[in-house]
């Protein structure tokens, strides 16, 4: 069904429009591993914020599509930036994935930020972080 991810992230993180860290949701949590993908979260805010990257017009990759960042470390770092609110979300994985599988986690992803930032109980950003943390462990773990 379109819409459901099929992959395990090995990294959510969520920026906010100034280009700050919102969260980093890890459903692994070794030293390393948080070690790791956090260093990778902050390489994606560079890409973010590179000139190299026009995130509205990228060649033939409709906006609604996460886009390749890098590779490194037996991880591939994808990126989306919603325009309507400036916030982006990086996932990385390491396995092998199609286009469409990566489309669909954004598209979680977004419904599921959205769904907690709506929430009229939420009125505090560490509020936010922790119903998005219950909505990623009950999703992705």
């Amino acid at each position: 069904m379109a819409g459901e991810c099929s992959l395990s992230p090995s990294f959510i993180s969520l920026i906010n429009a100034n280009g700050e860290p919102i969260m980093v949701y890890l459903p692994e949590t070794s030293i390393e591993n948080e070690l790791k993908y956090n260093m990778l979260s902050n390489l994606s805010l560079d890409c973010f914020k590179s000139e190299l990257y026009d995130w509205t017009t990228v060649p033939g990759v409709p906006l609604q599509h996460g886009k390749f960042l890098f590779d490194l470390e037996g991880c591939k770092v994808y990126g989306q930036l919603v325009p309507q609110t400036g916030w982006k979300y990086v996932i990385g994985v390491t396995e092998n994935v199609s286009q469409e599988a990566i489309d669909n986690c954004f598209q979680l992803v977004r419904r599921l930020v959205v769904k907690c930032k709506c929430n009229p109980f939420v009125s505090s950003q560490k509020e936010l972080v922790e119903q998005l943390e219950k909505a990623f462990i009950r999703e992705f773990t």
